[in-house]
């Protein structure tokens, strides 16, 4: 994509970054998640996908919307997300890999 996305853990925003701009900070979001934090984050299908401390993934418009929310199973706490354009895959605290269908 365009931009580079951020996550601020505990107060629930969501950074647009321009790289273009060396950086500069686009938009800022509020995904009210309900969890102690928002954790990883990756932008795939034209939205974004966050995870948080309550073992949530979130499917959210670029403009901050929450479209979708989703338990998972993980077994520990999700610490990162990415997207390899097909599936999405997150990592949490014991090591293992999850491969989500979006």
């Amino acid at each position: 994509g365009t931009y580079l996305w951020m996550t601020n853990g505990t107060d629930h925003r969501v950074f647009q970054l321009s790289p273009a701009a060396n950086g500069v900070i686009s938009n800022t979001y509020n995904v009210p998640t309900g969890a102690a934090s928002t954790l990883g984050i990756t932008f795939a299908g034209g939205n974004l996908w966050v995870t948080d401390s309550d073992k949530n993934l979130y499917k959210v418009s670029t403009a901050g919307t929450i479209l979708s929310a989703y338990a998972i199973a993980f077994s520990g706490t999700p610490v990162d997300i990415v997207s390899d354009g097909t599936y999405l895959w997150a990592t949490d605290g014991t090591n293992a890999l999850y491969k989500i269908s979006r």
